[in-house]
């Protein structure tokens, strides 16, 4: 007589069964929600970019737009006004772009050339602000800078006689030239200061429709990088201004 094999107990059965169940449950429950939280966090982490992103951008914009009325404010004073054949020799000038550069921290220049190669603006140095005049004199590019004094007294104390320097060639001047509107001039690198910066320029034209000169605003990489180290936008955030080109700074 043949014996049955004997099986497993349906107890064992349940036994073995019931643990594998909970623990595939688990798994499977444990997976699901992993996976929902992972696109949660993805989607609020997305949503902060922008958030970020479009703060940063906003604020960029709010700071460097700072500079059309004040291009604008510059532009029609000296459209209507009578300028010597030498703009270097109205102290005047100088002194009131040097005004427009105090009113506006975030301002590295401001300056007027005119289309003889003549220039004179202002800038920051430190918490100094200076003048620099120069004109064409045979072939020859003369330069006086001079520094402001608290009481508006000028001592000069740099002095060249060929600087080689003509706005004319310069970016800021040929784009705004070609584009006959108010620009915004690619980063180039800054004359005789060696730091890349942007500007925003302006031509200003006679009755008689001929180029006077180009009225610029601009911001050098010193004072681009002040503004964005200012940008608190979370404690761990680093930004980034990008051009459409690709050029950044941080």
């Amino acid at each position: 007589m043949r014996t049955r094999p004997r099986g497993i107990s349906y107890r064992v059965s349940l036994v073995v069964a019931i643990p594998i169940l909970i623990l595939v449950t688990g798994a499977i429950i444990g997976v699901n929600s992993y996976l929902a939280t992972k696109r949660s966090i993805d989607a609020l982490t997305a949503q902060l970019f922008d958030q970020v992103g479009s703060q940063a951008a906003e604020q960029t914009r709010a700071h460097l737009t700072l500079a059309i009325p004040a291009v604008d404010l510059v532009s029609s004073l000296l459209r209507d006004r009578t300028l010597p054949d030498d703009i270097t020799t109205d102290e005047s000038l100088a002194l009131e772009l040097a005004s427009v550069l105090r009113a506006n921290p975030g301002f590295a220049w401001v300056s007027f050339s005119d289309a003889h190669g003549s220039f004179v603006g202002a800038y920051r140095k430190g918490d100094e602000l200076r003048t620099n005049r120069s004109h064409l004199v045979g072939g020859k590019t003369e330069l006086f800078e001079h520094v402001i004094e608290p009481d508006g007294t000028l001592w000069l104390f740099r002095h060249e006689e060929d600087s080689h320097y003509d706005p004319r060639t310069r970016p800021f001047y040929a784009l705004a030239q070609k584009e006959k509107r108010r620009v915004w001039a690619p980063p180039y690198v800054f004359y005789d200061q060696g730091v890349p910066g942007i500007t925003c320029a302006e031509p200003i034209y006679g009755k008689d429709g001929a180029l006077r000169g180009v009225v610029t605003v601009d911001f050098d990489l010193d004072v681009l990088s002040k503004f964005v180290a200012a940008l608190h936008l979370s404690p761990h955030a680093v930004v980034f201004l990008y051009t459409q080109d690709g050029d950044g700074e941080a």
